[in-house]
């Protein structure tokens, strides 16, 4: 890859980290992904009983309890509930890098698998990523009124289950 190529994924990786870190951590549902589940509606205010997260053990009760009172994807909000608990910079790398893969997959899925790293075209990799990113990263309001790509819940129920599903259609 040209350093061109590698400067405009790096100011990718850079924007969507400064989105990432500018987002406060109580935003939306991480909030509520903070605490052990108490076994409720999400729609019920939480109790003020309610534990916060404080261990690996306390996320697998939560998740038992949420999974037989709320909903069945487990392993994403195992990993809502880890990243909520754990410093929240390590999620900002992670979901930057997450992105970054994500549009280079997209990058390869438009190229029909025929693009190696050492071919990929600067002009193709900001079609991609400057339409989808004001979009998707600077009034990235769906219609639940969350911004998915940076808020911990929205990234791993979402937003990085595409890049996986992705992969597996690449890889099929």
């Amino acid at each position: 890859m040209s350093k061109k190529v590698w400067a405009i994924l790096f100011l990718i990786f850079l924007v969507m980290f400064g989105l990432n870190y500018l987002m406060p951590l109580c935003y939306g549902d991480d909030y509520v992904y903070a605490f052990i589940w108490p076994g409720q509606s999400m729609y019920i205010p939480l109790p003020e009983t309610v534990e916060r997260i404080s261990g690996l053990y306390d996320i697998l009760v939560s998740q038992w309890k949420h999974y037989l009172t709320w909903g069945g994807r487990v392993p994403a909000h195992m990993l809502v509930q880890f990243f909520v608990w754990q410093n929240k910079l390590l999620f900002d790398i992670l979901n930057s890098v997450v992105f970054v893969l994500l549009v280079l997959e997209i990058y390869w899925i438009a190229n029909k698998g025929e693009v190696t790293l050492k071919n990929i075209n600067l002009t193709a990799l900001c079609v991609i990523f400057f339409p989808y990113g004001p979009l998707r990263l600077i009034l990235p309001v769906y219609s639940s009124g969350f911004p998915a790509p940076v808020i911990i819940s929205g990234c791993w129920l979402y937003y990085c289950r595409s890049l996986f599903y992705m992969y597996i259609n690449i890889t099929a």
